[in-house]
């Protein structure tokens, strides 16, 4: 019997997502959707919304089937091992417990778009928003820079997006995975979080 495989259509409203369908399929003839549209995120945004900004690395990675509206659904479980904190309470050394929709058992796969798809030890940087006592991706999948390094040992990030985005206009567009260094990055992050501070103590004066 071939796996079977469920492809979810997912379309981001600020913070959320409204699942719209899915399309099950045999994983042997995969198919592409590219249906899904997301609220598109700058950098800018995603430091401006974050609670939690870190690096880290997938310590480990499983999968779960967990009963939800009288139905089974799986689940992807995370530990991301905190590699350094940019903004947020946490110390490095910790272990962030993180759970994402989709995820695999045995011939049974659900994929929804927009979810980010880590492999066990990969670095991240990453944005998180903390909703009900849990740490979640900000924007999902824009909210993970994958850490790559080059034969030279230079280190760069970059997002893998699916889909389209719309901006604050109303316009949609494709996404833009662009690599960059990570210490471009870095330094980006640390002058934005850097000026924000300062704009919250002048208005207190």
């Amino acid at each position: 019997m071939s796996a079977r495989s469920t492809k979810i259509l997912a379309l981001g409203l600020g913070l959320g997502a409204l699942i719209l369908g899915a399309l099950a399929h045999d994983a042997s003839h995969p198919t592409k959707a590219n249906a899904s549209i997301f609220e598109a995120l700058s950098l800018d945004d995603l430091i401006d919304r974050a609670d939690l900004i870190v690096e880290g690395r997938v310590a480990r990675k499983n999968y779960r089937s967990v009963a939800r509206g009288g139905a089974l659904q799986l689940e992807t479980h995370l530990e991301l091992e905190i590699l350094r904190v940019h903004h947020g309470e946490i110390e490095t050394g910790m272990r962030l417990n993180l759970r994402l929709p989709g995820g695999k058992a045995k011939e049974r796969e659900q994929i929804y778009l927009g979810v980010p798809e880590l492999a066990p030890r990969e670095e991240i940087l990453a944005f998180f928003r903390l909703e009900d006592g849990a740490y979640h991706f900000l924007g999902w999948s824009q909210g993970v820079y994958h850490i790559e390094r080059d034969r030279d040992g230079e280190a760069r990030a970059r997002r893998v997006l699916e889909g389209q985005f719309i901006d604050r206009r109303g316009r949609i567009s494709r996404a833009d995975g662009k690599a960059m260094r990570l210490e471009d990055l870095r330094r980006i992050i640390r002058e934005r979080l850097s000026d924000d501070r300062a704009r919250r103590k002048e208005r207190q004066r």
